[in-house]
Parts: structure tokens; sequence; C-alpha cells
């Protein structure tokens, strides 16, 4: 099958989601029957993770995002909120509810890779390379693990202003996408009061193809980066990293390790050494009230903020 285009068989769909205490449940969320994060019939669960608190770096910790473009926060998410997340997503894929409306890449790097909505995507689509668009905005666990009280906080003192989620990605498996930066497919009306956190649910190692950086290129002028265009942007990378002679280094994490990036910083995934070895990931890009009109945004309560409308999924 031929590889479909980025917006193939995607129909337009509007979020409308209410403020977090006035969500109804679709019948779909309730039937699954677990580790909800309100106070459904789960409350109690040994799963739950303490009620987070936010939280205040150090002047070292932002004085090295700063200088190095990124910064590692280690066991940052509780054990317990990450086996809700797991066990969320293999009871969405067991269930693969025909009325939960986010986009799925699928079959990512090989000729049937297609873009279609969840209930739709072939149920063998699990066993390689995919990534779900903006789950967090129909499903609850996902939403307090990207908007994790103690992760905005951090957010918001790195970029100097109040943190909105904009957009989440969720993986099972190394993307093996080649060095880039955030700011070719996804601007900011303020590029420097954007970053994104990537927050590990599986082990990385070397064989599951772990997340590569190239610290202080965040400091490199804005036009290196972003001259060539998309298309051509390995090959303009390439030329940046030799010229600068960037030094690469490996995320080798525990579930639980949170990476947190400047929206400059030249990044990719490694080379999966095993195809069937996982590396399950929540990747959230976070950007400022001011590129967010006050109406386009949902308040959780607590000083989180989350873009109301999924993000327009570029191919």
């Amino acid at each position: 099958m031929a590889a479909a285009g980025p917006n193939a068989g995607v129909r337009q769909l509007t979020t409308t989601l209410p403020h977090r205490t006035d969500i109804t449940r679709p019948a779909w969320w309730r039937s699954l029957g677990l580790l909800l994060s309100g106070n459904g019939p789960d409350a109690g669960s040994p799963f739950r993770a303490p009620p987070p608190r936010p939280i205040t770096l150090s002047a070292v910790q932002r004085q090295y995002f700063d200088d190095n473009g990124y910064l590692i926060l280690r066991g940052f998410i509780h054990p317990h909120t990450i086996a809700a997340a797991r066990l969320r997503l293999d009871a969405l894929w067991r269930a693969r509810p025909k009325d939960l409306p986010v986009v799925i890449d699928t079959f990512i790097g090989t000729e049937k890779q297609q873009r279609c909505f969840f209930p739709d995507a072939d149920p063998s689509a699990r066993t390689h390379p995919y990534k779900i668009s903006d789950l967090h905005l129909h499903d609850e666990t996902l939403q307090d693990l990207c908007a994790d009280i103690r992760l905005i906080s951090a957010m918001n003192q790195l970029l100097d202003e109040s943190a909105v989620v904009m957009n989440t990605l969720l993986l099972e498996y190394g993307s093996q996408q080649d060095a880039h930066v955030d700011t070719h497919d996804m601007p900011s009306v303020t590029p420097v009061k954007k970053a994104a956190a990537w927050i590990a649910l599986d082990p990385a190692t070397e064989d599951n193809g772990p997340l590569f950086y190239y610290p202080k290129s965040h400091l490199l002028p804005p036009h290196r980066l972003t001259r060539a265009g998309l298309p051509a942007a390995s090959a303009g990378m390439q030329q940046i990293i030799d010229e600068y002679q960037l030094e690469r280094r490996d995320l080798l994490v525990e579930p639980g390790d949170v990476l947190i990036w400047h929206p400059q910083l030249l990044r990719g995934d490694s080379p999966t050494r095993d195809p069937k070895a996982t590396r399950l990931s929540l990747v959230t890009y976070y950007a400022t009230t001011a590129d967010v009109a006050p109406e386009d945004r949902i308040d959780l309560g607590g000083g989180r903020t989350l873009l109301r409308k999924p993000q327009p999924v570029i191919g």
C-alpha cells in the first residue's frame, strides 16, 4: 500500500472539552474501569499517586537549562502515575472505542505508513512504530501526566511565564527521526518562550533507540537551523553539527525520568537495534499564554492550562 498523504482520511473535528469538573465521560471511558483520575469507582486505588505539589527549581538548574538547552529531572514522575498510563494505553488498544476522535500515525517509516483515527487503525499497528496525537484532550490519565503540577511549575520557571500544554505525542517505540529542531514544524509567536518535555514510561536503552541531543545547540543563530526548510533539514543539520563540532549525547534513562528541552535544541532518535523493544514515552509541548487566546484555553485548576483544541498534525 502506498503511503498516505498527511491528511488522508482525516475528518475535521473540533474538540470542545469543558472545564475539568464539568467533564461527562463517554461510555467507553466508564466501561474501561481503569484508574480514572477523578473521584470515580477506582478512587483510592493502590496505583494512584499522592497529590503532587509545585516545585521550585534551583538557580543552578535554571542556569543549566539556559546554558545547555536542556534539563534532566531524574525520577520525577511517580511510579504509580506511570503504571496508570501504561494500563490506560493497554485498555485503549483493547477497546479501540469508536467515539475516540484522536489521530494516529501508524507503521511509521514503512510503505504502509498511514494517518487515520485511532478507532480505524489496524490492530497490528501496535507492533510497529506509531504515534498518537493529543490523547490528553480525551483521557484524564494522560492529561494528569502532561499537566502534572510539578512539571507545569518547572515550565513556568524556565519560561518565566505561565505555561500552557499545547499538544502531546504518545509513542510506544523510538521514532528514529533524524536530528531536527521543533521550530521547523511548530512555530511559535514567541519562540524562546516555548519548551518540551519527554517523559520516559519505559527504560531508554541502547537497544530501543534512545533520544540523542546536542548540548548548547540552542545558542546557534535560529536562521542557521531553519534556513533549509523541512524537506532538506537532515542534510542542513549535519552540516551544522560538523561546522560547530557539536557533541552528541544519548539519553539513557529510567521510567519516570523527564527531559525538558529548548525548542531550538538539536535532537533526534537513534536507530532501534531490537525492533520488538518498546520505548513508551509521552512528549508534551508547552508555550505560554501569549500564544493562546483566553477563549482557547481550558483551566484545569492549580495553575494548569491546556490548549482547548488539537494542534494541526503535520505529516
